[in-house]
């Protein structure tokens, strides 16, 4: 079983407690996956976003241990502008600035792939499900394996007060298992959720990854969606988990 580093969510409530809650509503974080580190261990990705009603942007960066599912020391780190004009690949440089030798200290130039995704645009998917297999890298087009994520939500406690917020609403956890054939394995399971996880609300799986060239998922990260409600309104967070940390 895995757990999340304290640091995730905490920093995301951080960057957008000054939204109005009428924009909020429709803020639509969305992510990009810079890549892995030459030996697999390390996996970062970046969220952006522009927020509908002020339209300045704001970018963070993550760099995850695969083989521990804790966030690198240092990240994630976060940029936001007051400049409703400027580019939001600016806004995401600056993210990155923040550990400028941090991506080629780790080596991550290796090429993540996607072997299965759940699209925004995909209005009939089932979110709570991803079959996959691993593309083979030698020009054969096999896929080899047959596995799914698999998600379950359920009631939980939480450290922070959701009564408090709009809606008093009860916050939610999840639990996701890889299966494979008749083996099933607990990925993450949720007990009580630090303040840093806030009340999420509902989670979806959007996407799983491997690294260029991967003969196996021993190195995939599995990206969770996040509704979670603060007092700005419901904004969408991104919780990775390996599916080799134990």
């Amino acid at each position: 079983m895995t757990r999340f580093s304290g640091l995730f969510i905490a920093t995301a409530v951080i960057l957008f407690s000054t939204i109005s809650q009428a924009s909020a509503q429709g803020l639509l974080t969305n992510f990009d996956v810079i890549g892995y580190s030459r030996d697999g261990r390390y996996f970062a990705f970046e969220t952006f976003g522009r927020d509908p009603g002020t339209g300045t942007a704001y970018a963070s960066l993550y760099v995850q241990d695969v083989s521990t599912n804790r966030f690198v020391l240092g990240t994630p780190t976060n940029a936001k502008t007051i400049d409703p004009n400027e580019p939001l690949g600016s806004v995401m440089e600056k993210a990155r600035a923040q550990t400028p030798t941090l991506l080629n200290d780790l080596e991550i130039d290796l090429p993540a792939i996607i072997e299965a995704m759940n699209g925004d645009g995909m209005a009939d998917a089932n979110t709570q499900k991803l079959d996959f297999g691993l593309l083979l890298n030698d020009g054969s087009g096999r896929i080899v394996g047959d596995y799914r994520l698999e998600l379950d939500s359920f009631d939980t406690s939480a450290t922070t007060d959701c009564r408090g917020l709009s809606g008093s609403p009860t916050p939610k956890g999840f639990t996701l298992t890889l299966s494979s054939g008749d083996q099933d394995v607990v990925l993450h399971k949720d007990e009580v959720l630090t303040r840093s996880r806030g009340c999420p609300l509902s989670y979806e799986i959007k996407a799983l990854f491997v690294p260029a060239g991967a003969v196996d998922i021993s190195h995939g990260v599995a990206l969770i969606a996040a509704q979670v409600q603060t007092d700005a309104g419901i904004v969408r967070q991104f919780l990775p988990v390996a599916t080799g940390a134990r």
